[in-house]
């Protein structure tokens, strides 16, 4: 039986620059590469965009590239569906009707308390727990009914459980067969199982050291097309299995080479960003951007991280991109949605003071200071509603028409309930209606955010239109509306190109990046490495006697690309904090203590002795000695600033203003003129405490909530 062919990349060299360079040698005839017969598989996407520059570079764009994917999509390209695969609203509709089907004393064995058959939307997150599931195990290899066989005999209650899941999942599969529709992990195992893996390409995997099981079992029928290329030394072959893959108990307890100058520990976020700016002070003079990358274990830091580089004039790119969910348009929605469920004053201020609600309301005539009209008429009377308004209150033309023009717009949303994917028409017309005035630049980094909302927002509702007709249930707009920014929730808004912008990667993609510089913030346990302890069905224990991705598999993975970075960057520097941003105290990597007893104790005296070094002396330390051309290290000096910019913008302005455009909100600087006057009571001094910008503006301005 053919084997995969694994390649051994000593880690003294970046990973990326190292598998270019072998396989440009490999192809390179009469000074043309062609790779065309190739399929490059990298863990994610940025590996694949930056190996696709450096073979341009190496080859001066001589060659024919490679196709290049990530290991997410290399399953569908080794055997062909031979029906159409379900998507993830499908799925869970399937399984909503499979639970319905089934008998209730049976449903109750895993669910004691199911949900009300007309709660849609609580019956579909129970519907996303076992598709949640159903992936897990399928990932590995393993069906719903595998896994009684393989718990220990004293767990009856378990057992049963789950020999009732096993009903649920056969049921979910004929309710599939009857569409003709396919599930894609059972597709994948069907194949495996029937040996239908196929492909006429040659499979190259870069950096793959982590790859479930049904994956592995999938190349094993392509062995002999299938190289591996492994970033380490060809003395460590014996902690990597026949795929390239790491072995866990191998390297679980393998010691890492980290001096204690390498670990910088500081107190809160805001700090650990700090660390970062003084980090990068001290390269400037000596580093371009694309020779340092700054990476984030802890994606809470991102926000800090963004804000105060900046404010120093540093522009930074987070590869991994926004959550569709924290999105402007999915904020706009979710306020639309708010408001057609319950037409409360409350919820329609929310809806109209979104920036593209107001844009739109401007563009559509409303009258000039509209906004603080509506605010006015609230304080004033109090409406739980609007829509029925008090004679002889003469402001109330304004807030009636900014009434009129909302409701008007939003009548094809409301009315009986329909099938779920007849809702796909109105909503794509509303948000047609709403942003058809507006031009939108691909190049602006705004923009290109907007569209690219836009677009996962369409394929949602394109999704709507798919269902069976047999699992749609009939919903209401509102619903519809929710359920369409839930499934799309955790689709990621990529973030635009910039040049010379400082690029912020996740934990996972730093092995394969090929920067002189690296600076890593968020080096805390929980992070690195992750974990995961509690589930309601497959807890860390029952993985482990699986097979599955476990705790000691994610520490493997960790210690590795550890070991990857340190050996193969020619400085680094790891960033620990001692709180998080709700202050709740947190510990430092387990992997800062894999070394001998003497250091290990060392080290925690340091992190959690009192005489832990002031933050002012990490920063000097970080920064180090000021390059020639700035003396006084003006650039640590702006990132450690904060300014608050002098534009302002009211959107309560017609849209012909020359002001800034709507959504670009900026906080007016304080005027240093102006001083507190009079005694300061204990309420003013609660104020400044909490914030000293706000206690300016209600105690020195004297504004109130209408100006």
């Amino acid at each position: 039986m053919a084997e995969i062919t694994r390649r051994f990349i000593d880690w003294q060299q970046p990973a990326l620059q190292a598998v270019t360079t072998d396989l440009v040698a490999k192809t390179r005839v009469m000074g043309f590469c062609d790779l065309s017969s190739m399929v490059l598989v990298f863990p994610g996407q940025r590996a694949g965009r930056r190996f696709l520059e450096l073979l341009a570079g190496q080859t001066q764009n001589r060659n024919i590239p490679p196709e290049v994917i990530t290991v997410g999509d290399l399953a569908e390209r080794l055997y062909r569906p031979q029906k159409p695969l379900a998507d993830e609203l499908t799925q869970r509709l399937a399984w909503k009707r499979t639970l319905l089907n089934l008998p209730t004393e049976l449903v109750r064995r895993v669910i004691p308390f199911p949900p009300q058959e007309e709660d849609i939307a609580a019956w579909l997150r129970v519907g996303e727990a076992f598709a949640t599931l159903h992936r897990q195990l399928a990932a590995d290899g393993l069906r719903f009914a595998d896994v009684p066989g393989k718990l220990p005999e004293s767990e009856t209650r378990e057992q049963e459980r789950w020999e009732a899941l096993a009903e649920f999942q056969r049921e979910y599969l004929r309710i599939l067969d009857g569409l003709e529709i396919w599930d894609q992990q059972t597709a994948r195992l069907v194949a495996i199982e029937k040996q239908e893996c196929r492909t006429t390409k040659e499979i190259v995997l870069v950096g793959t050291v982590d790859m479930n099981q049904a994956l592995r079992l999938m190349l094993d029928q392509v062995a002999g097309q299938v190289t591996a290329y492994i970033h380490a030394p060809a003395s460590l072959a014996r902690r990597f299995d026949r795929h390239g893959c790491l072995r866990p108990k191998q390297w679980s307890e393998l010691p890492i080479e980290l001096n204690d100058q390498q670990m910088v520990l500081v107190d809160k976020p805001l700090d650990q960003a700090r660390a970062v700016a003084a980090r990068l002070a001290s390269c400037q003079g000596r580093l371009r951007v694309d020779e340092v990358t700054v990476g984030v274990a802890d994606e809470t830091l991102v926000p800090p991280l963004q804000r105060l580089l900046g404010q120093g004039g540093v522009a930074t790119r987070w590869t991994a991109g926004q959550p569709f969910g924290e999105s402007s348009l999915a904020h706009l929605l979710q306020a639309l949605r708010a408001y057609l469920e319950q037409g409360t004053t409350a919820t329609f201020a929310a809806l109209v003071r979104h920036p593209d609600m107001t844009d739109w309301l401007n563009h559509q005539g409303a009258a000039a200071k509209w906004l603080i009209e509506l605010d006015r008429y609230i304080s004033e009377h109090l409406p739980s509603r609007l829509g029925t308004w008090l004679k002889g209150w003469t402001e109330v033309e304004p807030v009636r028409q900014v009434y009129e023009l909302v409701e008007s717009s939003l009548a094809p949303l409301r009315g009986e309930s329909r099938l779920l994917g007849q809702w796909r028409e109105p909503l794509t017309l509303w948000l047609q209606s709403l942003y058809g005035h507006r031009e939108f630049d691909p190049e602006s980094e705004r923009d290109a955010g907007a569209l690219a909302a836009c677009a996962i927002v369409q394929c949602g509702l394109e999704g709507l239109a798919r269902l069976p007709g047999t699992l749609a249930p009939a919903v209401s707009g509102a619903l519809a509306l929710h359920l369409v920014v839930e499934q799309m929730s955790r689709n990621l808004v990529p973030p635009p190109p910039r040049e010379e912008a400082l690029e912020l990667l996740g934990w996972l993609e730093l092995p394969l990046d090929d920067a002189n510089e690296l600076v890593i913030a968020g080096f805390n346990e929980g992070r690195v490495p992750s974990s995961l302890n509690s589930d309601l069905f497959l807890p860390n224990t029952l993985r482990t006697h699986l097979g599955m991705m476990d705790n000691e598999r994610r520490l493997a993975r960790d210690v590795y690309a550890l070991n990857a970075i340190l050996h193969s960057r020619r400085r680094v520097t790891l960033i620990g904090g001692r709180r998080d941003s709700r202050d709740e105290p947190l510990h430092p990597s387990r992997l800062w203590f894999a070394t001998e007893p003497e250091v290990i104790a060392r080290r925690v005296e340091r992190f959690y002795g009192p005489s832990a070094p002031s933050e002012a002396t990490v920063l000097a330390a970080l920064a180090g000695p000021s390059p020639a051309s700035q003396p006084e290290s003006d650039l640590l000096e702006r990132l450690s600033q904060e300014e608050l910019p002098e534009v302002s913008y009211d959107p309560g302005m017609p849209d012909e203003s020359p002001r800034t455009r709507p959504g670009r909100l900026m906080i007016p600087r304080p005027a240093s003129a102006r001083q507190f006057e009079g005694e300061l009571s204990v309420t003013a001094f609660s104020d400044y405490l909490a914030s000293p910008y706000r206690f300016y503006l209600k105690h020195v301005l004297k504004l109130d909530t209408l100006d």
